[in-house]
């Protein structure tokens, strides 16, 4: 947010999924090891379906797992834990020159 984003997040991946509908991002940031749904299922939905084919997922994980990812459909990788200036990298290859919140 202070890079003039608005964040929107969710505890799991059926909040997730159900936050990419109502929000339609710009770009999705996803945890591969979650509860109940892993993200690459999440990651798997997401892709297969019309409505939220076309938007950006980056994955995270604290595995080394880009390829997998790349192969899924995912649009960048970021491997925990999460530098600042990796993540900003990612958000703005997918979303352009970020500006600081006012």
């Amino acid at each position: 947010e202070g890079e003039g984003l608005k964040v929107v997040t969710a505890n799991n991946g059926a909040d997730g999924l159900r936050a990419a509908y109502r929000e339609q991002p710009d770009l999705v940031v996803l945890d591969v090891m979650m509860r109940e749904v892993d993200g690459w299922e999440i990651l798997q939905r997401c892709k297969s379906d019309p409505e939220l084919r076309d938007i950006p997922v980056a994955v995270c994980s604290v595995l080394d797992e880009a390829p997998l990812a790349e192969t899924m459909g995912a649009s960048g990788y970021i491997t925990k834990p999460i530098r600042q200036a990796d993540l900003l990298a990612v958000l703005t290859r997918w979303l352009g020159p970020l500006r600081p919140a006012a």
